[in-house]
């Protein structure tokens, strides 16, 4: 019976052991999310997934193909580059600036970019130019293998809404 009551209390450590692995491992995955104290995940090169993607009407976001490669993000700088495809049009420009809600120039097209942190999101505030504004919420999936681009474009025709589904390439 003692050899009994050992066993069970050694699978009962064992358990609690397990346990407690597994909530640190998930705790130490959670802390490599997208966030502003993580935002290197955001570096490498990312591939828009147009079957899972819902474009919406706005006529600056119909792409035959894009490309988005973040070069820089660190804590308080980000550095990105597009090259898109839009109904059979080039094009490419670029953004390099500061994580902290200042607007700063696209370089290669008209219109500013701001961004700043909000809990695990990466906030985009895009003035375009042609009358046309922009929200963006940029998430990550866990794996950090998805970015998930939540759009709201105000625009001289109303306000259009689109998903952009993202991932990384290697």
């Amino acid at each position: 019976m003692k050899r009994l009551v050992r066993l069970c209390a050694i699978g009962v450590v064992a358990g609690l052991f397990a346990m407690f692995v597994l909530q640190w491992t998930v705790l130490a995955s959670n802390k490599r999310r997208l966030s502003a104290h993580h935002p290197e995940i955001l570096v490498g090169k990312w591939v828009l997934d147009l079957e899972q993607s819902s474009l919406g009407p706005d006529p600056y976001e119909q792409f035959d193909a894009w490309t988005l490669t973040f070069t820089q993000a660190t804590t308080t700088t980000l550095a990105w580059t597009s090259n898109a495809i839009i109904r059979g049009k080039t094009v490419t420009f670029s953004w390099t600036g500061p994580i902290d809600g200042s607007p700063k120039p696209l370089i290669g097209t008209e219109g500013s970019d701001a961004y700043r942190w909000h809990k695990s999101a990466l906030i985009r505030l895009s003035d375009l130019g042609h009358g046309e504004t922009k929200r963006d919420t940029v998430t990550l999936s866990r794996d950090g293998k998805t970015m998930t681009i939540r759009d709201r474009s105000t625009t001289p025709h109303g306000v259009a809404f689109a998903t952009l589904v993202m991932h990384r390439q290697h």
